[in-house]
């Protein structure tokens, strides 16, 4: 006999109900298009340049290990950057199903130099070397692209929530490198005349990967007044992460065309490799809608304050040591939608 799910509905009690579709009808087939301009913070674990000890010279005769007060940790000034998001998608007549494309970009480029004190003692946070007095300089390059693919059905729960329950897939790119660049000074002792030794050692530090996976999560909207309304969505991905170049590269520069005789550290190099990579999204906002010429076109703009964060993501710091980082994104977002 078949089996029955929960009890029966009862007319008397409370009547059988069905999910009013909520989405934008114009046509029976409507197709939108839109775009967004978005204005993210990114900062991601692990970047740090290196630690700057403060010393006092009690005793010329110790050491300036022995004379450090304090250390300060030094890492890139993150700040926000903008970036663009642009979609396409159709509202189909069958039980008003939507399917929704999206692809997000967004680039940072961070260049920070440091200079410490004239007693300062310097310890590199990825080469693990130290140094007196030395300046540092940074840079760091991060591209990422978000591909998005999911089919959802707006609806009513009540009159005045809209709920909205998607599933999808969502791929990513990612590149991402940090060159590290030191200057140094040498004197080559028995010379007449005494010769310095001067030139830079030069580091870079790259990962590469893409991803694909499911994407699951639900947009949420209540209506206000006169089309107003309050939205907020939340949603989880699960990625299969690959990633396909993860190394290093040493190259010393002579100021004065003096052959190199610093022996630099040998590049190393991480095996492509694959892994499973959480991805969080959430947003909060408000939005404004309306039909004109006589319903056949909508227009609609919403503004929200967006967190992501995708776990484990950075290996790169794991080619100088153990830790594997996130990263963070934060910021605006300004977007517009055209219903036709």
């Amino acid at each position: 006999m078949p089996v029955t799910r929960g009890l029966d509905l009862e007319h008397t009690t409370v009547p059988p109900a069905y999910n009013y579709p909520a989405a934008i009808n114009t046509h029976k087939w409507d197709y939108f298009v839109d775009a967004s301009f978005i204005y993210w913070h990114v900062s991601e674990e692990f970047l740090e340049a290196g630690i700057d000890y403060k010393t006092q010279i009690p005793d010329p005769s110790m050491p300036d290990w022995f004379n450090i007060t304090s250390g300060t940790q030094l890492s890139p000034r993150f700040a926000y950057r903008p970036g663009f998001k642009v979609g396409f998608g159709v509202d189909t007549p069958f039980d008003d199903w939507a399917i929704v494309s999206e692809w997000t970009r967004i680039s940072e480029e961070i260049t920070t130099h440091y200079h410490t004190g004239a007693t300062d003692i310097w310890e590199d946070s990825w080469t693990s070397s130290g140094a007196n007095n030395t300046p540092q300089y940074t840079k760091w390059s991060f591209h990422l692209n978000l591909f998005d693919l999911s089919l959802q059905r707006p609806f009513y729960q009540g009159k005045r929530l809209i709920v909205s329950p998607l599933m999808g897939l969502r791929g990513i790119t990612l590149k991402q490198n940090m060159k590290k660049k030191t200057p140094y000074t040498f004197m080559i002792e028995n010379t007449s005349p005494q010769v310095d030794l001067e030139g830079f050692f030069e580091y870079n530090y790259q990962s590469h990967l893409w991803g694909i996976g499911p994407r699951l999560g639900a947009d949420l909207e209540w209506l206000l007044y006169k089309e107003f309304r309050i939205i907020g969505s939340g949603t989880g991905s699960l990625l299969y992460t690959k990633y396909t170049s993860n190394g290093t590269k040493y190259r010393e520069t002579q100021a004065n065309n003096i052959t190199p005789f610093i022996v630099g550290p040998a590049p190393v190099k991480i095996p492509q490799f694959s892994a499973l990579r959480a991805n969080l999204e959430y947003d909060l906002g408000f939005g404004w809608g309306m039909y004109f010429s006589d319903q056949k076109y909508h227009i609609d703009f919403t503004a929200t304050y967006d967190f992501q964060a995708f776990f484990k993501m950075n290996v790169m710091s794991a080619l100088t040591t153990s830790w594997v980082g996130d990263i963070y994104l934060h910021g605006l977002t300004v977007s517009g939608r055209f219903d036709f």
